[in-house]
């Protein structure tokens, strides 16, 4: 399972790409993947929030992915130096 975002621009909803592939809606049960999520436990709360992904809604092939979390506080990359 991945945490995905979809919609518009500015309108992005939390979704779940589940293990078939197939992108989930749950933005029924979360506002947003965002830093706010995160510091009040999410990880914890998104696992037992999600049990049952078949009540979900598919969300639609054609309809726009948008960037995986919302307004991330920080971004912390690794680079390799060969020479």
């Amino acid at each position: 399972m991945k945490l995905i975002r979809f919609g518009e621009p500015g309108k992005e909803k939390p979704g779940i790409l589940d293990n078939n592939g197939k992108r989930k809606d749950v933005s029924g049960l979360f506002n947003d993947w965002d830093r706010d999520c995160f510091r009040k436990n999410g990880l914890n709360r998104i696992k037992e929030g999600i049990t049952d992904l078949a009540s979900c809604a598919d969300v639609a092939e054609n309809v726009r992915w948008g960037s995986c979390v919302a307004r991330p506080g920080k971004v912390i990359c690794i680079g390799l130096n060969l020479f």
